[in-house]
């Protein structure tokens, strides 16, 4: 069996499997079991039993360079899926996002630190502030920094962030809806349709996936230039992000990018198969020694997001619930801010213009929070907090 993953071939089909099954149990569960902790906790077994090679990442073929690419590639990418019009019609909802990551990194810098180290509490922070993404920055940041127990604090967080977000989000939704649901009912609420661009109006231009990627890469390679150039003072993610943006406002790189490419799958999936890397060498007696650590992190961000949507509720005049809701994208993101909204909105209202107004209510406020936390600022944190690592 070994001699069969061993292969690149068995090697890259067995990760694929792994994968795919922690797939098929978060949709079986609804996003209450997160995909994250099924592929660490999967990749455990098969490390510790011996079932996996510790050389399975590499047999796939997914090296540290190519890792480096996939992630270059992906935060350039974000910057193409930016909406001004929408980021102006929903400028509450980017505030409140804003206040919540930054409830988030001023409790794993204060408390954080306190408790379990500098180390531990910054590799911890972008995780918690959304996405693989700023994970797998902090992660390699400190893998590369021979600081490999930071590194698994931010790979667990990120694995069991969803176990506390999915089913608070949930609960939030559920309130809010009903609340919605009888002022639509009393004739006291109706829905403002935001703003938003309309990819329709967008050209649609024939340009072939190599010229996308090419794209992509000499915006990537530009990033890492200035990165260099400034020798990390300004980071090379951080402007992957601006850049990716400003070329995709300047229409040099189409929207959604990598999608436009065909090549987002596997480019997050060449991604996902290089973060856990580091539990090849860690094992299960690496990892047991983090959890404790990364799930306390975990609380204190849930506390400190609560007492900000607190604040936010009272400055903004919007329901707590709501604004616990918008923060609270930081542990999920899209699609799984989607999944969870859509229920919510079909358990608690009929068909027909009730549930149209309430969707267009929250929808629009969930699917902007998601992307402020998950894609822009938990790269920005990441890209800034690397430097200390």
């Amino acid at each position: 069996m070994n001699s069969i993953i061993v292969s690149a071939f068995g090697a890259f089909t067995a990760l694929l499997l792994v994968f795919a099954i922690s797939e098929i149990l978060a949709k079986v569960t609804k996003g209450w079991v997160p995909s994250v902790l099924v592929i660490m906790i999967l990749m455990l077994v098969g490390f510790s039993t011996g079932l996996f090679p510790k050389t399975i990442i590499d047999d796939a073929g997914v090296s540290d360079a190519l890792f480096k690419v996939a992630c270059g590639l992906l935060v350039t990418h974000l910057g193409t899926l930016i909406s001004r019009k929408e980021m102006a019609a929903q400028w509450k909802t980017v505030i409140i996002s804003l206040m919540g990551v930054a409830s988030i990194a001023v409790i794993c810098l204060t408390l954080g630190t306190a408790l379990f180290g500098f180390d531990n509490a910054i590799a911890a922070a972008p995780p918690l502030a959304g996405g693989a993404i700023a994970t797998a920055m902090m992660s390699s940041a400190a893998n590369e920094a021979g600081k490999t127990s930071a590194a698994l604090v931010a790979i667990v967080c990120l694995s069991l962030q969803g176990l506390v977000g999915y089913p608070l989000t949930s609960f939030c939704l559920k309130k809010e809806t009903k609340r919605l649901t009888k002022l639509y009912r009393n004739g006291e609420f109706k829905a403002t349709t935001a703003a938003s661009e309309d990819k329709k109006d967008e050209k649609k231009r024939a340009t072939s996936t190599t010229i996308i990627l090419l794209k992509l890469a000499l915006i990537t390679l530009a990033a890492y230039w200035i990165d260099y150039a400034t020798k990390g003072y300004i980071p090379m993610y951080v402007v992957c992000l601006l850049l990716g943006f400003a070329a995709h406002e300047l229409k040099l790189v189409e929207t959604d990018a990598l999608h436009e490419a065909s090549s987002y799958g596997f480019v997050m999936t060449a991604l996902m198969m290089g973060l856990f890397k580091t539990l090849v060498s860690s094992g299960t007696d690496g990892i047991a020694s983090v959890v404790g650590i990364a799930a306390a992190l975990v609380a204190f961000a849930t506390v400190a997001m609560g007492l900000m949507a607190l604040l936010a509720s009272k400055i903004f005049k919007q329901s707590f619930f709501m604004c616990y809701a918008i923060v609270l994208n930081a542990f999920s993101g899209f699609p799984i801010n989607m999944l969870i909204t859509t229920e919510a909105i079909n358990i608690n209202t009929e068909e027909g213009d009730e549930r149209d107004n309430i969707t267009a209510e929250i929808m629009p406020k969930m699917l902007v929070a998601g992307f402020v936390c998950v894609t822009i600022v938990s790269v920005l944190l990441a890209g800034i907090l690397v430097r200390f690592l």
